[in-house]
């Protein structure tokens, strides 16, 4: 499967879902049942020399976060992004700042997407 497909996959199904969350401890829990539930074969917490993806599927690298900035998420994918076994990344992200961001990007010559998940309330 080439990259840009497992991407898309991957975007498509973690939209479809909304994450009941605090921290992002839990957020990682949710993220590994809903990419289970749409039977999807993942590594969690894979470790690349002085990298840790937060879950790796295919190639594809999905990076977690809650906190941070633009700036700082995009220093991490890029450094993600430079490591030969890495062919695309999906950063998932609560942040506002993403919901006007470009979710299609070409970084370090490979294809990113941004999502800005759903969150549930009880």
């Amino acid at each position: 499967m080439s990259a840009q497909f497992v991407l898309r996959r991957l975007f498509v199904a973690l939209s479809h879902h909304a994450y009941l969350h605090s921290e992002e401890k839990q957020l990682h829990a949710a993220i590994g049942e809903a990419l289970t539930s749409e039977g999807i074969t993942f590594e969690r917490e894979k470790t690349v020399g002085k990298n840790r993806y937060d879950f790796f599927v295919d190639g594809v690298v999905i990076e977690v976060k809650i906190d941070g900035s633009p700036a700082d998420s995009l220093r991490r994918s890029q450094r993600y992004l430079k490591d030969e076994g890495v062919s695309a990344l999906l950063l998932v992200t609560t942040q506002r700042w993403a919901k006007n961001a470009r979710t299609d990007l070409v970084v370090c010559d490979k294809p990113m997407k941004i999502l800005q998940i759903k969150r549930a309330f009880l």
